[in-house]
């Protein structure tokens, strides 16, 4: 049960509709709202809000076996600086959304990839080589950025990434 499910009644009470609460610590319910609004607004973005010379792109990042918690914080802060870099030397967008998704189990709780949402201004071959380069550079072991093509494609995959159960709110 949500942690604050007493003062969300109230301020539903006040505002005439029901407040529901986002914040993913708190309940499997708050992070399923949580993870329906964070599904909502990339759709959004990927779907309505790109100019037309931006290409959308989906893809999976993944790390050595036997990467510990703190490997995949610098690992992911250093991937991000060098995304940063590229970006500026040729003078594009590269913006880039990653979601952590845990693979492992007891025996080994780092086991994770990283789903990968991306769009840019770059030709696709070049775009695809910065993405696993600068992964490969910083210490990650694999890493595919195949384009999304369709708007069906595009909402699949922000599901997916997302982790959204809910039903699409159109």
């Amino acid at each position: 049960m949500c942690k604050h499910w007493a003062l969300n009644i109230c301020i539903s009470e006040q505002n005439g509709y029901h407040l529901k609460c986002r914040n993913p610590r708190y309940s499997l319910a708050c992070y399923q709202n949580w993870r329906a609004k964070q599904s909502y607004v990339l759709r959004r973005l990927f779907q309505q809000y790109l100019p037309a010379d931006v290409k959308s792109y989906r893809g999976n990042l993944t790390l050595h076996a036997d990467a510990k918690i703190e490997d995949h914080r610098n690992i992911v802060t250093k991937y991000l600086r060098e995304l940063k870099k590229k970006a500026a030397k040729h003078a594009a967008t590269i913006e880039v959304h990653l979601t952590a998704h845990i693979t492992g189990n007891a025996a080994a709780p780092a086991s994770m990839h990283y789903d990968l949402l991306c769009y840019s201004d770059l030709p696709k071959t070049t775009l695809k080589q910065i993405v696993r380069t600068a992964w490969e550079k910083v210490g990650g072991r694999s890493a595919t950025v195949p384009e999304m093509e369709s708007e069906e494609e595009k909402t699949r995959v922000i599901k997916y990434t997302t982790k959204d159960t809910k039903k699409a709110r159109e």
